[in-house]
């Protein structure tokens, strides 16, 4: 039998609101690549990355001491996630995909985020994507998928003016914003809905050094690394703000860049741990929880978080994905 945890666990949830004649809860789910449990203060008190946030957000909610993972690296991580199903059942039997690589996700496949919108949620995925999607050649063809003996494809001979298919908002998520996929892989650029955010026209170099592990590709002009995280919890705030103000139950899947390769932190976490740049670059994985709380989406109460008047249960579970 197909395994179907994460589409149960939310029915079962809805059975028990329905029983409970509750109102629908806003749900956010952060998820961060390649966060460790012992890099959380929460978690080992021994720890050297400063991450208050998350600490507070495990004291006021739930936390997780038995976790267990559909995959240890991204691709099959985030297939499981959404779909509720093992991810060596789709094409892709072992690595992970590219910025470039088509949909991993099939077109008629029940997603979280669509079931959610059946139930009247609005939905959004703000963040790191790396489930692919289609790609417009300059030839007329779509990217097709990449021969894993080559490495990942810079992606100069794709049409970044047309729109492309097979993307967040075709499986279920009214709103997108975000990258392709991991950060150390081209094109390097935002993308909103189904366009990038300006054309990624300019050329950029390998660099495999310790904390960089960039493959050549593309990116915009505008476009740093180090500015990723704040720019996407930049976004979530909006559409949270946005959804608030319409009194619209949402969903807002929040897959953040980090901590994983490459290690940018920027100015402001240079020097806050005790464990060099590598450790200043995981202590900000707390940023959207921060700036969430700031920008008073969240308010802390006992056992649960409040968006606005709307419930949000924030259960913190943390296991490494990759």
């Amino acid at each position: 039998m197909i395994p179907r945890i994460a589409l149960l666990t939310v029915a079962l949830f809805f059975g028990y609101l329905n029983g409970k004649a509750t109102p629908r809860p806003n749900i956010v789910f952060i998820l961060a690549d390649d966060l460790g449990n012992g890099d959380l203060g929460c978690y080992d008190k021994e720890s050297k990355i400063p991450t208050p946030n998350l600490d507070a957000l495990a004291a006021g909610g739930m936390r997780f001491t038995n976790a267990h993972r559909p995959s240890s690296v991204s691709t099959p991580t985030r297939y499981g996630v959404l779909t509720g199903r093992y991810c060596w059942r789709t094409w892709l039997k072992e690595s992970v995909l590219d910025g470039f690589d088509p949909p991993l996700i099939e077109p008629e496949r029940l997603t979280v985020a669509s079931m959610l919108r059946k139930q009247g949620y609005a939905t959004a995925c703000i963040g790191k994507w790396h489930l692919g999607m289609n790609w417009p050649q300059n030839t007329g063809h779509r990217m097709g998928v990449r021969d894993q003996r080559c490495g990942f494809r810079p992606g100069y001979d794709v049409n970044y003016r047309r729109p492309t298919f097979g993307r967040p908002n075709d499986v279920g998520f009214d709103f997108f914003f975000g990258i392709s996929a991991s950060l150390d892989m081209s094109p390097y650029c935002y993308i909103e809905n189904r366009r990038t955010v300006g054309i990624p026209d300019i050329r950029t170099p390998l660099n495999r050094s310790l904390v960089m592990n960039q493959v050549a590709g593309v990116k915009t002009k505008d476009f740093r690394l180090e500015d990723v995280l704040s720019k996407t919890t930049e976004k979530a705030i909006e559409w949270i703000g946005k959804q608030t103000r319409a009194g619209n139950p949402f969903s807002l899947y929040f897959p953040i860049d980090g901590p994983h390769l490459p290690v940018v932190p920027n100015q402001q976490f240079l020097g806050t741990s005790q464990a060099g740049v590598y450790g200043d670059d995981r202590s900000r994985s707390g940023t959207p929880v921060q700036h969430a709380q700031e920008a008073q989406c969240i308010r802390q109460h006992p056992a649960h978080f409040h968006l606005g008047q709307r419930l949000v249960l924030a259960p913190l579970g943390i296991c490494r994905t990759g």
